[in-house]
């Protein structure tokens, strides 16, 4: 796994950087802190697309705020297929990873132990402002 020390830093300068270092970091923990349950499933040997770059894409599209799974898959097989050339169709992706899950769950709190993220005495809140319905459809709306 990457070694990080006080003076040492990885520049993300584009959404690509971004998903190979992830892909790297996130892959080294799964073979670390997966279950056994989960990694020697059957049929495992047979997937095209790993537990790990399905784990990648979707930690990715969370940090960068998409919320959307549709979205967020059909993004990154326009933009991104090049990196995943072995993706497969939409509702399989997305049934996938919600079957990791407590993987995904378990990698995050292994990611956030090796940045001493939970250590810092300051917290960001996010206050952004939620639209219960649009106005569009408010007529169909009856309470908020």
């Amino acid at each position: 796994m990457l070694k990080f020390q006080d003076n040492y830093s990885i520049e993300i300068e584009n959404m690509e950087d971004l998903f190979l270092i992830s892909y790297v970091m996130i892959d080294e923990l799964y073979k670390q802190y997966a279950p056994q349950e989960v990694t020697k499933r059957k049929n495992i040997s047979k997937v095209k697309l790993s537990d790990s770059e399905i784990i990648t894409i979707s930690i990715c599209g969370e940090l960068s705020g998409n919320d959307s799974e549709n979205g967020w898959y059909n993004f990154v097989k326009k933009n991104y297929r090049y990196l995943f050339p072995e993706l497969c169709c939409r509702s399989k992706f997305n049934r996938k990873r919600r079957d990791l899950l407590q993987v995904t769950e378990l990698i995050r709190e292994k990611l956030f132990q090796f940045f001493n993220v939970g250590s810092h005495d300051y917290y960001i809140v996010d206050s952004f402002p939620l639209e219960v319905c649009k106005f569009g459809r408010a007529h169909f709306c009856r309470s908020f």
